[in-house]
């Protein structure tokens, strides 16, 4: 099976780099292990969503080699490392907007210059607060960044540090879990994939019951290290952009996510239902946003769906797109988090499936604050059916829009929550919990499957960023995005999905 073979690469991967640790070529071992974790993360193949051996080798690896982090700390000062920042993208706008409003001084941390690119609005907000600073570690190289990160760490002596991870970043990881003079907070924002940071922090803010219970039931943490914190989605002021048709006695239907979250259904569940009501419906609409996906473009093409099912790409000005739909549509078998908040907040009525084997990664319900009415089915005709009452009904469409029937997590909620938190984390912990966790998984492996990953192809990538920065220095990537920007514009002027 091609699930066999990844899981005997991964173990391969692994154990090179933890030999290569072992024989004190450290960059290069760290740079496999990272690949290993970067493995686990793309393909579910580890039931505990863990690897305590990666995390020994790597904090062991700082401990000796770098050095542990130990000051006498200064208080409202933060540390808050971001692997990489995308404006309205996880979670680092809720934080930071968090800490700069509460007058926190703040560390804001990020690898790479590379990994900033996809955050303008971001930046821009860390240039304009007066107790926000930049920290993007010196070096071209793994040890150099992380030596030079710990200066900086030892410098400022937060009293706090928030940790956001991508799973495979082993520079966070590997300092976070020698830092030793500072509350640590692990804020999670893919809860379903294997990540690095088990041993990194003291408490891990989850989102959702399915997040909580993977934490404690597979990856081993302990009620005690847990805390729930929802968050909200960010919203901006960039204008709507239009549609690409007449949108007059139009029911628009929106699924919003990267198409390989429905694409690796090989049963096409999410685009069979829709193509069945399409061919329905006449005035129905369905928009499908989200980067460029040739599977897709030929799925629309050879079942004659042009201008009824209308792909156009990423959207800058998604929030205004939201308010300008009538139907949600969840992607499956992924569900998209934040967009769901983004119909909640836009009044907009959500409407998803999932196969009841793997329902709790898939239940919007869990991403609200309250919903009085059913958004996830695990039965496709009933799944069908609502859409089909949401197309029909205007009346039912509306319905959404009212707080007591669908709300969700504000800018206010989650600010009270991590205020409280902060001021005293033992007071908010689980002290157990009871979620019943509905996940196959090897069914939700087999949908990973489907993406095909070329593991080869992934460490020759990763090789080449590796040299890239090694030999050239970050601001030869800040050339490559401008030209990206440049094809991305003339792209959007002329109307072609990317």
């Amino acid at each position: 099976m091609i699930s066999d073979q990844l899981k005997a690469n991964y173990a391969s991967i692994k154990a090179e780099g933890l030999q290569l640790m072992a024989q004190g070529d450290t960059e290069q071992g760290i740079l496999t292990l990272e690949l290993a974790a970067q493995i686990a993360t793309m393909h579910p193949i580890l039931p505990s969503f863990v690897d305590e051996e990666i995390e020994q080798a790597l904090q062991a690896y700082h401990h000796n080699d770098i050095g542990d982090i130990e000051y006498q700390a200064r208080a409202k000062t933060v540390v808050f490392y971001n692997s990489q920042i995308a404006d309205r993208g996880a979670l680092t706008q809720q934080y930071l907007s968090f800490f700069i409003e509460e007058g926190y001084k703040v560390l804001f941390v990020v690898p790479y210059l590379r990994n900033t690119f996809l955050g303008k609005d971001i930046l821009r907000t860390v240039q304009q607060a007066p107790n926000v600073t930049l920290c993007i570690p010196k070096g071209r190289t793994l040890k150099s960044k992380m030596r030079n990160l710990r200066r900086e760490l030892l410098d400022f002596k937060a009293e706090l540090t928030f940790i956001h991870l991508i799973p495979y970043d082993t520079i966070g990881f590997a300092t976070f879990s020698n830092t030793l003079s500072s509350d640590r907070y692990y804020v999670v924002h893919n809860d379903h994939t294997f990540w690095l940071g088990k041993n990194c922090a003291d408490y891990f803010l989850e989102f959702r019951d399915f997040g909580e219970s993977i934490a404690i039931d597979r990856r081993g943490l302990k009620p005690q290290q847990i805390i729930r914190c929802s968050y909200y989605p960010i919203v901006d002021g960039v204008p709507f952009q239009g549609f690409p048709f007449d949108r007059s006695d139009k029911v628009v239907a929106l699924v919003a996510a990267n198409p390989y979250k429905f694409m690796m259904d090989p049963e096409r569940i999410l685009l069979g239902t829709v193509t069945t009501l399409l061919e329905k419906y006449p005035q129905l609409v369905v928009v499908i946003a989200g980067f460029k996906s040739n599977e897709l473009t030929n799925y629309i093409k050879n079942n004659n769906l042009e201008g009824r099912l209308v792909y156009i790409g990423h959207r800058a000005d998604f929030f205004a797109l939201m308010s300008n739909i009538d139907i949600y549509i969840n992607s499956f078998p992924l569900i998209g988090g934040l967009t769901t908040q983004y119909a909640a907040l836009a009044g907009k009525p959500i409407v998803g499936y999932s196969r009841k084997e793997i329902e709790s990664t898939n239940t919007a319900e869990q991403l609200l604050k309250h919903s009085a009415k059913k958004l996830t089915y695990t039965d496709v005709t009933d799944f069908m059916s609502q859409i089909e009452r949401l197309i029909v009904s205007k009346q039912l469409r509306s319905e959404f829009s009212e707080k007591e029937v669908v709300d969700l997590v504000t800018k206010e909620d989650f600010d009270k929550k991590i205020k409280t938190i902060i001021s005293d984390p033992k007071k908010h912990v689980k002290s157990g919990h009871d979620y019943r966790l509905t996940h196959d998984d090897d069914l939700f492996l087999s949908y990973y499957m489907e993406r095909k990953h070329d593991v080869q192809l992934v460490r020759s990538r990763n090789n080449k960023l590796y040299r890239m920065e090694k030999y050239l220095g970050g601001k030869v990537f800040a050339v490559r995005a401008e030209l990206v920007r440049v094809v991305k514009t003339t792209l959007r002027f002329l109307n072609i999905p990317y």
